[in-house]
């Protein structure tokens, strides 16, 4: 009883704090001790009943093995859980206990109660806690049944042994678990979503043996329900594989080994690791993390050895040996290997040894990534020796007297002639990965002569620069020893260097402070582990070498150094735009920078060299504060623009370059908008109706100005908008203000770009003008100003109202009017597809309501006529068909009711389901017997079992509310139905078996049952023309679903369908079981139906047949090239057993990299593949529209395949167009063509403009619009790029631009009134006009027929706006309403001043070319009234779709805005060539029908009475009846059936349709399934009235089949002769001349000055047809060639030829201009009596006709040589030319010889200044050139090198690298001299 309560206490609890998502797992026991079997509790506010579930059969973990639980759970779930990915609260529950209720009793282990959480946390924290969890046994499948929302279904596994485990879902749920661990209380240790294929979830985990564990699975989402299968499954380790194995190893070294290894387990999974040179151990991982470790077992004789350590020769046995996590025991073994060890004087024989090293000789050795290799080094005198530094790993190993081998080092001291060394590497080279092997050299060590420091910088400055212990110095030490040799090294600011020859550098650093005393400076913090940085101040640096035994040499060096304050405005500047920055390798340059104004700006940086990016140098950004720097690490912000710069900030900025790299570095200030111009938009005005009008900013566009001068056109509501561009609607105090129900006022749209304000557009909302009051039953007229039109009605009396407008209105709005003189709008009409004609609205007596109207502008004037319309005041439904429903078979279509409404006046009217009538609707809604809700029924509601009361409800479907409330609670009484449930009908239904042929009759239904005796897909197969439909049950899901039988059905072994047939003749049925054949490509190699096995691929393979048997399976192909080349795979012929389109994935791999090279799902792939190595292609068949994997084939070929490199780009015009036929308003591609030109100078053309070429290189086309050229303007200029992307490559590139003019709207021909335009006079298909009307009216387009056809006229206007993203126009057409009235003629209403294009097409094969188009104003109609009725007054009731009748004897009056009146009778025109004709129909009640005639787009009504059906004459059945047509082509009949069944109805001179009254739904003619006593409605439509017609009534269905075909050709009918089987009835049908099927017209002669010529094909019977093309009168002339070159005295001559008609065309070439430069400038010094020749360039042809000296005495000059006469002076030197140019410079004579002031040194090849620094290879040479300021310089130039052995420099300044190092070249001129550091690599 305790326990009871308890219970009790809990739901209360649960359901009093309302705990949201989570659930308490109650163990049964502890409340009951009797049977339970099920039991439901659902807990809302007042607990009653509980849920009971046993392991053994449970919903939640149903296990499909035989193994199950006995225990027995409770399960209390509050609310549903929440999906996988929200994160839940901690549930927690106050228990109020009772006296004798302890907390023991409560949350005792023994109770087993957990509350968890959806994060799965309980608050139970005790291990013992139990939830109701399914025992899970390795290889069972169990169910994980969600039949709730939120629930979840726990699982617990109990190992029996420790390993690794996976659990896992199958299913199409997405799925969801967490794992728990051992205690499903405590916290999710790990979850999944989706691990598996697709959605489904997989955990792999660690587990020991006998430990339970739990899992908790799920859906993802917390509102799907349904079931998954769950299985957990060992992981286990089958077998360790290893390949690449080290098996050599040289005793008393240590010893290591590499292997590629590969671990297999029991589902088949395999992982790849490495076992690398230098590691013991490695672990093993899956994809959800680590599952065990691979150590190495190493024995001899027994005795366990480990690697890295040293070994005696022998022999071993090495075992590669896989441990689980977590355990110690191996529970894998590889297959041995056998080690050898070789003593280290038998290295020679072993496959390690490469070689041996000699002295002073760099070699280049050897270091294996997988492995190690030794070389030897013998020593070739006594002494001490040492290897250079190698970017390797190495050890060098001796060889003692006692024969122990120990490690050297790198420095061998002491060693004796003869001693040998063994070196051994491996690694490979750390510097380049891609590379195993490094230089080596082994020098003698030799005694240092001397050292000195050369320093690169000797200050640094403060706050940016002070440099620390683990720094380089700025500078180099360079060592030189007594045999001459040197070595340079970078010392850093640390105490000790240690070079390899064994010497060390010691270095002391001393503050000199200010009495120039010195303090040695202490460089670490030695509390905080750290370098301390060098403060402000100068230093001094001494140097100390010591030799390799520790003790001093005496050798030393010093420098000073000086840490100074910094100096901002020292710094060179950085600057707007672009900045040239000298980086350089060795040390920061700093420059300074200052916004010049706030904003945000963008730095972009450049290696100078390559064009390459800012990768590969560092940088620095410090901002000052208060004079000093502080580092700025967030520096990318400000380069990306992300931070805002203050101009009153200054950065200090320092780059440091990976390889003395000049950097460029571009900076650029975001442009801030100032202002919008040229602002057009749309409503303008911007006036608005209060009360009627929301105010709204349809579309706008401007200019955009920025802050520096810069504009861009935006625009917002056209085809796309600027993402910066917004605006907001505010009013005159600047509040932002809501768009609708705005009083009247001033406003103003605020235009802002990037949030600031550039434009403000004035808004006007007006107070609403009455322009008339309306009366019932009145039309009131309205004038259309353009506007809204406000009209107001006062009703007498309340009621539905109807509002009727004589011509089409776009919307209407209904406001009543407030006491304070604002407007409620209450309701609105529109229609997106058509106008309105009318509205309904229920409105109250003696209330004043406010109708705004629109309409387009062509209706002037409107007429509104508000009618009070009976109310329904009852409804009455009948069942026409009373039988039995069966769910699924039928659904609420199929119950056919017929409902009556009565209205106010006695009137009725009978309507069907959903039909629509005075703004009411009839809806049906039900409820199953016995309840009392009601749902509503829709027309194709499915009918649940069960007997269902149905009611008709009356809706009033202009009010808001769509659900089943009815306005004035007006229902009908019910009727009752009865619903079967299909499972328990399948008994009635006839069984179909397998392969058995059965008997169907006719009839309108027929069921049967199917059940498959094993799985597979079945069929249906029978006689032609058997309609029905499958429905298999889904236990799961407990659902049927519905299949059409065309195709096929999957059904599970013992799985029932229902097959319903609507077979309209007798026949037979049979099923049978389908065989999936998929083709076995190569029988020979696999069973059939296998996926292909890997295969190799070959040279010129064709066709080769794969299969993929399985959904995921890939096939693989192998290939190694024999020659360097571009292959190509080919996909051909792909078949899968897919709903929809396949395709194929292939990826591409080389076998040594694993990364993917490339991955397509096109149907060919090409790429460059190198000779020798090893590739990979992977093949997938994947699903188009789903991707997902499945089965099917395909066909793969391969072969070398040649490639070009394409050339050149450009577009060409196809050959049937000219330039000006394409327009803005089409597309380029459909006039022109891409050519392609190659290397080899191939050209192709390709029809499209952009994709991959026959080579497999991919181009694309990119078109950018010219902003400046408006599509108003004569044409837009197109700037087109091309790239492309070469074959097998990855990188586009670049390759060149074209301009083409596109016509715009001012080159389009201009049409005038009344004046003939011939569009397609030059041949063409389409033609754009302009068209600007002198007057706002109606216009009529006359076209000129061809034969029976018609030009095709759209007239429209133009608006655009730039897109200055897309750089591009875009356009918008906006069409005009266009009113057809025959014969070729359309009317427009056109406003006066609006420039319209005017867009003609003909789209037929007759020749248009003498096709005319004229404009012509006439009058524009202004209302329509019915004067006389037509001459029938009565019409048969009926659907409106069947409603036909004459209007012959009607007459209507028309009248026009010019006042006038036209009567026009019915058949005829008015003088503007406009008719009318019925427009709508509609039963007003059952006894008037409506009828609404048009013309001109206004409408007039009359009414028609009803006549009945029972006047109209009877058709006999098997009687062929004639029948009489009426005057509109129509006859009448009707048949009632004497029996239910098929029936037929045939007519000659006619056709028919049928009608059932009852249903009120067409029936077809030819095979009607018609009910006894049901009348049916016969419509006869007369083919000729003046020929007996003749109809006729026959039993049982058509079944027609072809007893004869004549194939129609191109220019002859054929026909069809069918013969009906059923009753033997013949009837010929003509098939027409199909017309020739034409291709385009291709050019075979292009029209130059003569006429050209086009042919076109038809490509059914290959007639060839040929028209000319008129010749453009324009030569082909060849390019302009010279044939006398002009020069600057005499013009040339040019000549050009036309290839056609070989006339000639000369022209003048202009002369060249008059051009002077001499090799001086300014003045130059000369000593007296020197000489020196002055050197004129000039144009071509020019002279020199005159050399002139302003003073004789001083200077002479003849033929431009000069001479120095007397010191002191100056003379004019002045040089004319025949052309008249002059030049002249002045010379100062000296007495002293003239030296040299500057030298400047370029480069000979390129021109350019040569700069302080050059790098070279070995052997390489350069050219340098010296040029001396003055250049009358005396002083020879000399060329000098300071190190002969590294660089060599000739006498002319050609300089070789001899060897590595760096040395100095000096050239020199009198006392300046120019270096250059040239590096030798």
């Amino acid at each position: 009883m305790k326990k009871k309560k308890l219970a009790l206490l809990l739901a209360v609890a649960m359901t009093v704090t309302s705990i949201d998502s989570t659930a308490m797992m109650v163990n049964a026991a502890d409340f009951t001790s009797e049977d339970v079997q099920e039991q439901g509790v659902e807990l809302t506010d007042e607990p009653s009943e509980a849920t009971v579930e046993t392991d053994a059969e449970t919903e939640d973990g149903e296990v499909i093995s035989d193994n199950s639980s006995e225990d027995e759970s409770i399960e209390i779930t509050d609310e549903p859980q929440e999906s996988a990915d929200t994160e839940g609260e901690d549930a927690e529950i106050d228990i109020q206990e009772e006296e004798e209720t302890s907390p023991e009793d409560v949350f005792s282990a023994e109770d087993e109660i957990a509350v968890l959480n959806d994060e799965g946390e309980g608050d139970l924290g005790d291990s013992n806690s139990e939830v109701s969890a399914t025992e899970m046994t390795l290889g069972n499948v169990y169910q994980a049944k969600i039949d709730e929302a939120g629930k979840t279904v726990w699982f617990k596994f109990t190992p029996a042994e420790s390993g690794r485990y996976e659990i896992y879902s199958t299913g199409r749920f997405d799925t969801y678990v967490e794992f728990y661990g051992t205690n499903p209380a405590g916290t999710r240790i790990a979850e999944n979503d989706d691990g598996n294929k697709d959605v489904n979830f997989s955990l792999k985990q660690n587990l020991e043996a006998g430990k339970t564990y739990y899992y908790r699975t799920k859906m993802y989402s917390e509102y799907v329900t349904g079931t998954f299968n769950v299985q957990i499954v060992q992981k286990k380790v089958l077998s360790v594989e290893a390949a690449n194995v080290l098996t050599e190893g040289i005793a008393g070294t240590a010893f290591y080994t590499y292997a590629d290894l590969t671990v297999k387990s029991t589902d088949d999974t395999v992982i790849s690791t490495q076992l690398s040179y230098n590691d013991r151990q490695v672990s093993v991982y899956d994809d959800s993390g680590s599952i065990g470790s691979i150590s190495v077992s190493l024995t001899k004789d027994g005795q366990e050895y480990s690697l890295g350590k040293t070994l005696d020769a022998g022999i071993y046995t090495m075992k590669f040996v896989y441990k689980n996590a977590g355990e110690e025991e191996a529970s894998v073994e590889s297959a041995p290997y056998t080690v050898t060890i070789r003593d280290i004087e038998d290295i020679a024989n072993s496959p390690l040894y490469k070689g041996s090293l000699s002295l002073n000789k760099t070699t280049e050795v050897s270091t294996p990534i997988k492995g190690m290799a030794y070389y030897s080094f013998t020593a070739p005198a006594d002494g001490d020796y040492y290897m250079t530094n190698c970017k390797s790993s190495f050890s060098v190993y001796r060889v003692n007297s006692d024969g122990t081998v120990y490690d050297a080092g790198q420095t061998w001291i002491g060693s004796k002639k003869d001693d040998r060394f063994y070196l051994c590497f491996y690694g490979g080279n750390y510097s380049d990965s891609d590379k195993e092997t490094v230089s080596v050299t082994v020098k003698p060590i030799v005694d240092m002569e001397s050292m000195v420091y050369v320093a690169d910088s000797d200050s640094a400055i403060d706050g940016l620069e002070n440099p620390t212990a683990w720094e380089n110095m700025p500078g180099r030490l360079i060592l030189t020893d007594k045999e001459g040799g040197t070595e340079e090294i970078v010392p850093t600011w640390d105490s000790i260097l240690w070079l390899a020859s064994g010497y060390n550098i010691h270095n002391e650093v001393y503050t000199i402070n200010a009495d120039k005393s010195e303090t040695k400076f202490e460089r670490y913090d030695e509390e905080n582990y750290e370098a301390r940085p060098f403060p402000a101040g100068n230093y001094k640096v001494r140097f100390t070498l010591y030799n390799n035994n520790g003790s001093e040499t005496g050798i030393t060096a010093e420098t000073t150094f000086t840490v100074k304050a910094l100096d901002f405005m020292s710094l060179p500047e950085l600057k707007k735009d672009s900045n040239a920055i000298d980086a350089s390798e060795s040390r920061y340059k700093w420059y300074r920078f200052t916004p010049w104004k706030d904003g945000h700006y963008h730095f972009q940086w450049k290696f100078a060299k390559e064009n390459g990016n800012s990768d590969g140098f560092d940088k620095k950004w410090y901002r000052i504060e208060n004079g000093k720097p502080v580092p700025y690490d967030m520096y990318w912000d400000i380069e990306d623009g992300n931070s805002e710069l203050k101009n009153d900030t200054q950065y200090v900025i320092g780059i440091k370059s990976a390889e003395d790299n000049p950097v460029t570095l571009n900076i650029t200030k975001e442009a801030v908008a100032v202002e919008m111009k040229n602002l057009v938009y749309s409503p303008n005005p911007m006036t608005f109706t209060a009360g009627f009008d929301n105010v709204s900013l349809d579309k706008f566009k401007g200019t955009v100005v920025f802050d520096n001068d810069t504009t861009k056109a935006v625009s917002m509501g056209y085809e796309d908008y600027d993402n910066d561009l917004s605006y907001m609607l505010e009013n005159l105090d600047g509040n932002t203000v809501d768009t609708s129900n705005l009083p009247a006022g001033e406003y103003f749209y605020k235009i802002l770009y990037n949030r600031i304000q550039v434009a403000s557009i004035p808004v006007t909302v007006v107070e609403p003008e009455i322009t008339a009051d309306l009366k019932a039953d009145t039309a009131g007229i309205v004038k259309n100003s353009g506007s809204q039109m406000i009209v107001s009605f006062t009703p007498e009396k309340s009621g539905k109202y109807e509002l009727n407008f004589n011509a089409g209105v776009r919307s209407v709005k209904l406001a009543t009017k407030n006491e304070d003189g604002t407007y409620t709008q209450i309701n609105s009409w529109s229609n997106y597809y058509d106008n309105l004609y009318s509205v309904y609205a229920t409105l109250n007596a003696e209330t004043t309501y406010y109708f705004g109207i629109s309409a387009e502008d062509r209706y002037q004037e409107l007429q509104v006529t508000p009618k009070l319309l009976a109310k329904p005041v009852k409804i009455e439904t009948k069942l026409l068909e009373n039988r039995e429903y069966i769910e699924e078979i039928d659904d609420f279509s199929d119950v056919k009711l017929e409902t009556t409404v009565t209205f106010s006046d006695g009137t009725t009217k009978k309507v069907s389901n959903n039909e629509k009538f005075d703004g009411y609707e009839i809806e049906y809604e039900g409820c199953l017997a016995g309840e009392v809700e009601y749902s509503r029924f829709y027309f194709y509601s499915s009918l649940n079992p069960g007997t269902w009361n149905i009611r008709p409800c009356l809706v009033d479907t202009d009010s808001d509310d769509n659900e089943s409330d009815i306005k004035g609670d007006l229902t009908g009484k019910e009727i009752t139905i009865t619903v079967n449930s299909l499972n328990d009908k399948m008994s009635e239904f006839t069984p179909l078996e397998k392969d058995k042929e059965t008997n169907v009759k006719a009839t309108n239904q027929a069921l049967y049952t199917f059940t498959a005796d094993k799985a597979g897909t079945y069929v249906l197969s029978g006689e032609a023309g058997i309609e029905g439909t499958a429905y298999i049950y889904d236990a799961e899901e407990a659902c049927w679903y519905e299949y059409n039988l065309y195709k096929e059905l999957n059904l599970a072994a013992g799985q029932s369908c229902v097959i319903k047939l609507q077979p309209y003749f007798d026949t037979t049925i049979t099923v049978s079981q389908k065989t999936e054949e998929i083709p076995d490509p190569d029988p020979g190699d696999k069973p059939t139906g296998e996926t292909t096995k890997d295969f190799e691929l070959t040279d010129g393979m064709s066709g080769k047949e794969i299969t993929v048997a399985n959904e995921g399976d890939v096939v693989s192909a192998t290939f190694t090239p024999p020659a360097d080349g571009y292959y190509r795979v080919d996909i051909r012929d792909i078949r899968d057993i897919s709903d929809y389109e396949a395709y194929v994935s292939t990826s591409l791999y080389r076998d040594d990299n694993e990364d993917n090279i490339t991955t397509t799902s096109s149907d060919e792939l090409t790429w460059k593949l190198e000779k020798g190595k090893k590739y990979t292609y992977q093949f997938e068949l994947q699903e188009e529209e789903t991707d997902d994997y499945i089965r099917g084939s395909f066909k793969v070929s391969f072969r070398k395949v040649e490639i070009k490199t394409i050339k050149n780009i450009e577009l060409v015009l196809k050959d049937e167009y000219q330039e000006s036929d394409c327009t803005m308003l089409d597309d380029l591609g459909d006039f022109y063509n891409t050519k392609i030109t190659y290397q080899d100078g191939l050209s192709k053309i390709y029809e499209r403009l952009g994709g991959t070429d026959e080579f497999g290189n991919q181009w694309d086309t990119t078109d950018k619009e010219d902003e400046s050229t408006s599509y108003t303007s004569k044409a837009i200029k197109h700037q087109i790029s091309f790239r492309y992307c070469g074959t097998g490559e990855s990188d586009w590139n670049d390759i060149g631009q074209q301009s083409i003019n596109i016509p715009a709207l001012a080159s389009f021909d201009e049409l005038a009134v009344d004046k003939e335009a011939m569009p397609f006079k030059d041949e063409a298909d389409r033609k754009y006009y302009r068209f600007t009307p002198s007057e706002t009216g109606t216009y009529r387009f006359d076209s000129k027929m061809i034969g029976t056809h018609s030009l095709d006229v759209d007239i429209y206007t133009i608006d655009g706006a730039y897109n200055g993203s897309e750089n591009r126009w875009q356009l918008e057409q906006n069409e005009m309403s266009k009113t057809y009235l025959g014969a070729g003629k359309v009317s427009c209403y056109l406003q006066k001043g609006q420039t319209y294009v005017v867009q003609v097409n003909w789209h037929y094969d007759e020749d248009a070319s003498t096709s005319t188009l004229q404009i012509k104003k006439i009058k524009t109609l202004k209302s329509i009234e019915v004067e006389k009725k037509p001459d029938q007054t009565s019409v048969l009731p009926g659907n409106s779709d069947f409603l036909r009748f004459s209007l012959d004897g009607m007459t209507i009056n028309a009248t026009y805005t010019d006042g006038s009146v036209e009567k026009i009778v019915y058949g005829k025109t008015d003088s503007q060539g406009m008719t009318f004709d019925i427009y709508s129909t509609k039963w007003i009640n059952d006894k008037i029908c409506r009828v609404m005639v048009e013309m001109g787009g206004y409408k007039a009504s009359f009414d028609l009475e009803a006549a009945s059906w029972d006047a109209v004459p009877a058709l006999t059945l098997e009687k062929e009846e004639s029948v009489v047509a009426t005057a509109n082509g129509m006859a009448f009949r009707r048949f009632v059936p004497s029996e239910s069944g098929y029936y037929s109805f045939s007519g000659k001179n006619c056709w028919i349709q049928l009608y059932d009254s009852s249903a009120k739904e067409g029936l077809t003619e030819d095979r009607a399934y018609l009910e006894k006593g049901v009348p049916y409605w016969v419509y006869i439509y007369v083919t000729n009235p003046k020929e007996t017609a003749t109809v006729k009534v026959l039993t049982g269905a058509c079944r027609w089949e072809v007893s004869e075909k004549v194939e129609a050709t191109c220019t002859k009918d054929g026909k069809v002769v069918k013969t009906c089987k059923t009753h033997g009835d013949t009837i010929t049908m003509i098939d027409s001349a199909r017309g020739h099927e034409w291709g385009a017209w291709a050019t075979i002669k292009k029209p130059s000055c003569a006429d050209g010529e086009q042919q076109h094909v038809c490509g059914v019977c290959k007639t060839v047809e040929k028209r000319s093309i008129k010749a453009t009168k324009a030569h082909s002339f060849s390019a302009w060639k010279v044939t006398k070159n002009a020069t600057v005295l005499a013009e040339g001559v040019q000549e050009r030829t036309c290839s056609v008609c070989g006339k000639t065309e000369t022209a003048s070439v202009a002369k060249l201009p008059a051009t002077i430069a001499l090799n001086v400038k300014g003045t130059i010094p000369l000593k007296v009596k020197q000489s020196f020749t002055v050197k004129v360039t000039m144009g071509e042809g020019d002279r020199v006709v005159s050399w002139k000296t302003s003073n004789k005495k001083v200077v002479s000059v003849k033929n431009g040589k000069i001479k120095g006469l007397k010191a002191g002076k100056s003379a004019t030197i002045t040089v004319q030319l025949a052309s008249g140019k002059k030049a002249s410079f002045k010379v100062k004579v000296q007495k002293p010889a003239v030296a040299t002031k500057s030298i400047k040194v370029t480069n000979a090849a390129t021109g350019r200044n040569q700069g302080k620094k050059a790098t070279l290879k070995r052997g390489q040479s350069l050219k340098l050139k010296a040029a001396l300021t003055p250049i009358t310089s005396l002083q020879k130039v000399k060329w000098s090198t300071s190190n002969k052995k590294i660089v060599t420099v000739s006498k002319s300044g050609v300089i070789k690298a001899k060897k590595k190092g760096k040395a100095t070249i000096t050239v020199k001129s009198g006392n300046k001299k120019y270096n250059i550091r040239i590096t030798v690599k």
